[in-house]
């Protein structure tokens, strides 16, 4: 039944489309008969039947006056979507919101997964979507086509996971519109909408959304929870007519020339001429253009586009408006609507209407009490009645900022001495500008109407045909000696033809009614509101891993994976699912779930340690569950390594600490090869031995003097054969730190092995050692680094034989004992290379010492060569010491036996030591300053200090 009846409606709503529109509703076009004529003669009964008279019921007094529906402002925002065919014509004045009149919904496509409305938002042709939200929040529009009358968004939507499942297209209602292709080719069945449905003239929104459980938008999606924010009609506007005395190609009876206007002088025009498409009235009165005083029109228009500067900088028009006129309601409501939001007045004379907008304007005349008909009676108040005083003025206006809902006007406070001249009361009133939808101009009005009031005084005066040419709405200056000098408006004008007399209604007026600079403007409170919600989220935010450890008892402490993200604020996600794998593996090593905890506690991530592996590469992602369920989506892969720590009770993993965990052999051969480069002290044992000598009598549980110890090792292995040959790579690590009652150490080592088995090996190895000693009074600080790089391809059958080593070790001591302390750093560097039996290699050692040093050195350095082998070293002196004196000064020493120079070709020897002399074979010297020359038996002598030369036979 609701399809057919949806049917039964779009076709009478879009068949009037493709010929002539109907201002009434949809069912029910003979209410049409509502025309210009009843409202012609409501408005004559009240202002009087002969004469020129002010709009008083429209008017100042209006402007205060409680509204009656009847009388009621209307506003440019509806609440909640119409259905059914009940509904008048409308027309959508200025920038306005409405949720539409819903005239069409139909299911098409697989499993009707697209669903298409249509709602209506407006007659007539207008401007252009601005916004669109939908169960009051605001959804992102983007444009993604467009053609002649119609513009196509996409609707970004929080939880879609960036696929667009929403689009509207906004018609403007063209008077010449076409009918829509994308409507057409989805009825289901076809004849629910043909190419006989236009809508010309019809300004309507087409919501197409592809379903999708998932997105929580969806929910309820049947009762149309959407909001159009949208610039509304285009108008004609005379002052842009050349053929009525303005400027422009505006045509009334072309509508293609109109453009969009929020002026309310404008918009009352057009109001009052009526909104015709095809020569068939929608909405408005149907006045005729010579029943409209088009140049007070047009002067009213440029009072309300005149700039006012804003506190905040820039500037706006003076008046605006924002209203729906509907066909259902009295034209009188909404020519008060327009009228007051120029806080203005409407002037009717013998059917001839025009508005006069709220400013200050120049007096077309001053009286004084001798230009007074001295038979007639004056009449003059200088006070309102007292329902009449306001001195507190209080109202809202539709405020976009605020989703389209009032906001308050700032209120209008009288100071004391105004409450005192009204008797001490406190007068309120309440003033709503549900038509004006800026915060400033909502202030101009409200000031306006409060200025007004309490500007009280009136009177009735009689002139001579003088006054023949002053009209209501002008002002004038009344110098009076009994009343005082004021200035007035003409609210009444009235001829007594036998007399020739004409009696004037006067209202108190002055220019600061209407004065007004930015300084006034004061800032506007939204009401307080929950804020409006950000994107669903499909995932938590910030996600972070980090290596943690789950201690346990007995000093157990096992690897662990921290996950964290931002601290979860939305209520509709129940859990966190994580997931995790070794790096490289597809198979999972694990999944968790974090359920939502108590309101009390933060949300903000969770630990994983099922299955966790020390020192391994790992792989975790997250996702989130909803309720209700909407798109989510999984994060990328993170890596993350996890601690090296794995702690168990001690005696439990010294067993097992040197057992297959490392290369044990070829380790401890290479720490104790390059120890003992560095220091044959037998006080400083071999690392690798001593941990493992610790290890050993902390399994015999014979450690009672440990304070602590704490282990961890690791290793990887990966293998592959191809071909026929084993390809195997391996990385093992040992890290130990122990505290005894009188030592502390810590030691690192790790091995890198590549091998391609029978064919080449590459190894690095390095140890770092760092110990601190006490005994029997000494102190000994010690750290040393050892590194080893072995390249090999000795297993190359038939082919070349080589390998190449560097090793490099450093080490630096300090050392207390008793008064004295010694300070020693060292560093040794091996290089050797071998090719089918050849060898070449050297051993380089620098040493630096200060403390415990020869007499009168006070710091050493030396160079040294290893003379003997890796297993049995010799270093010796390689020539050169520096030293530091200790009474100051420096000197370098070169202990070498012999001195050769070479230039690249050639080697000569230069100065040697021979039976404990420096000798030097030969030498050509230019200038040679001496004071004794001799030969080498002593036989040829020449002194040069006492100039004489001796020979002897």
């Amino acid at each position: 039944m609701k399809s057919f009846f949806l049917l039964i409606l779009t076709a009478v709503f879009w068949l009037a489309g493709g010929e002539s529109a109907s201002a009434a509703p949809v069912v029910g076009i003979a209410v049409a008969a509502i025309g210009l004529t009843g409202t012609a003669a409501a408005v004559a009964t009240a202002i009087g039947t002969f004469g020129l008279s002010l709009g008083v019921s429209i008017g100042l007094n209006s402007l205060l006056a409680p509204r009656t529906r009847s009388g009621a402002s209307i506003s440019g925002v509806q609440g909640e979507v119409q259905f059914g065919g009940d509904i008048y014509r409308q027309g959508a004045f200025g920038r306005v919101a409405t949720p539409g009149h819903y005239v069409f919904g139909n299911t098409s496509g697989a499993n009707n997964r697209y669903l298409d409305q249509v709602l209506v938002l407006s007659d007539g042709w207008c401007e252009g979507l601005e916004k669109f939200r939908i169960n009051g929040e605001l959804r992102t529009l983007t444009q993604v086509d467009a053609g002649q009358g119609w513009t196509k968004y996409a609707v970004t939507l929080p939880d879609d996971g960036n696929v667009r499942r929403m689009w509207v297209t906004f018609w403007e209602g063209r008077h010449d519109q076409a009918a829509n292709a994308e409507l057409i080719a989805a009825a289901n069945p076809s004849s629910r909408w043909t190419a006989n449905f236009v809508g010309r003239g019809v300004c309507y929104a087409h919501v197409r959304a592809e379903y999708n459980q998932d997105i929580e938008d969806f929910q309820g999606l049947f009762n149309a929870p959407y909001l159009f924010e949208f610039k509304g009609l285009r108008l004609y506007d005379p002052r842009k007519d050349d053929t009525a005395g303005g400027a422009g190609t505006h045509r009334f009876d072309d509508w293609t020339t109109w453009e969009f206007s929020e002026n309310p002088s404008a918009c009352l025009y057009h109001f009052q001429r009526g909104y015709f498409v095809s020569g068939v009235r929608l909405f408005g009165m149907g006045v005729a253009s010579y029943d409209l005083l088009t140049d007070l029109y047009n002067a009213a228009a440029n009072i309300c586009d005149e700039p006012v500067l804003l506190d905040a900088g820039g500037v706006e028009p003076r008046y605006c408006v924002s209203l729906f006129a509907s066909d259902g309601e009295e034209f009188y409501t909404a020519i008060q609507s327009f009228v007051d939001a120029m806080a203005g007045h409407m002037l009717e004379r013998q059917g001839i209407f025009a508005p006069i907008a709220g400013a200050a304007y120049v007096p077309v005349a001053t009286i004084t009490d001798d230009d007074l008909i001295a038979e007639a009676p004056v009449s003059f108040g200088a006070k309102r009645p007292r329902d009449e005083l306001v001195n507190e003025l209080y109202g809202q206006f539709t405020d976009p900022a605020n989703a389209w809902g009032p906001s308050d006007i700032p209120s209008i406070i009288g100071d004391a001495a105004t409450k005192t001249a009204d008797g001490g009361e406190t007068l309120p009133r309440n003033r709503d500008y549900p038509q004006v939808i800026s915060g400033g101009q909502a202030q101009r009005l409200a000031r306006i109407a409060y200025r007004s009031i309490r500007h009280q005084a009136t009177a009735t005066i009689t002139l001579g045909l003088e006054a023949l040419q002053w009209e209501p709405g002008d002002w004038i200056t009344w110098a009076s000696q009994r009343y005082g000098t004021r200035t007035w408006r003409i609210t009444g004008w009235s001829l007594d033809g036998e007399s020739d007399l004409i009696t004037l209604t006067l209202e108190e007026v002055s220019a600061s009614i209407y004065s007004w600079s930015s300084a006034d403007e004061m800032p506007v409170a939204l009401p307080p509101a929950a804020p409006q919600p950000g994107p669903r989220p499909t995932n938590v935010t910030n996600l972070s891993l980090q290596p943690a450890t789950v201690n346990g008892t007995e000093g157990q402490a096992l690897p662990a994976i921290a996950v964290g993200w931002d601290a979860i604020e939305d209520g509709t996600i129940t859990s966190v699912t994580v997931q995790y794998r070794v790096a490289g593996e597809t198979a999972l090593a694990g999944t968790q779930v974090s359920q939502r905890p108590a309101e009390s506690e933060d949300w903000d991530g969770t630990v994983i340690s099922a299955g966790i592996l020390a020192g391994t590469d790992y792989d975790v992602r997250v996702t989130i569950a909803t309720q209700p369920a909407r798109a989510t989506t999984w994060s990328p892969w993170t890596g993350i390594t996890t601690a090296n720590t794995y702690a168990v009770p001690v005696a439990n993993i010294a067993r097992e600490v040197f057992e297959g965990a490392v290369g044990r052999a070829q380790m401890d051969a290479a720490a104790r090869s390059l120890l003992a480069y560095l220091d044959d002290d037998e006080t400083n044992p071999d690392s690798l031995a001593y941990v493992r000598r610790l290890s050993e009598q902390a399994a015999e549980g014979a450690l009672a003097a440990m304070i602590a110890i704490q282990q961890r090792s690791d290793k990887l292995t990966a293998q592959a054969v191809r071909a026929g040959v084993h390809f195997q790579a391996e990385v093992s690590r040992l890290d130990v730190a122990i505290v005894t009652e009188t030592a502390a150490l810590a030691s690192s080592i790790l091995d890198l092995t590549a091998t391609v088995e029978g064919k080449a090996d590459a190894s690095a190895l390095s140890a770092l050692d760092a110990r601190v000693t006490t005994a029997e009074g000494t102190i000994t600080s010690q750290a040393l680094s050892i590194t080893q790089l072995m390249s090999d391809l000795s297993g190359l059958t038939g082919t070349v034989d080589a390998n190449a080593t560097v090793l490099n070790g450093l080490t630096t001591t300090v050392m207390q004992q008793g008064n004295d302390i010694s300070a020693n750093a060292a560093a040794i560097t091996q290089v050797s290379a071998m090719v089918d039996g050849a060898t070449a290699g050297g051993f380089y050692r620098l040493s630096a010492t200060a403390g415990t040093l020869p007499a009168g050195v006070a710091a050493e350095y030396v160079v040294q060569l290893n003379r003997g082998t890796p297993e049995t070293p010799d270093f010796e002196s390689a020539g050169e010491v520096l030293q530091l004196l200790t009474g100051g000064g420096s000197r370098k020493v070169f202990m070498v036996d012999q001195v050769f120079f070479s230039d690249g070709a050639n080697m000569s020897r230069g100065i040697y030591f021979e039976n404990g002399k420096a000798t030097l074979d030969a030498a050509s010297v230019g200038t040679v300053t001496a004071g004794k020359m001799q030969s080498e038996d002593g036989k040829f002598l020449i002194d040069l200090d006492n100039k004489r030369i001796r020979i002897i036979a």
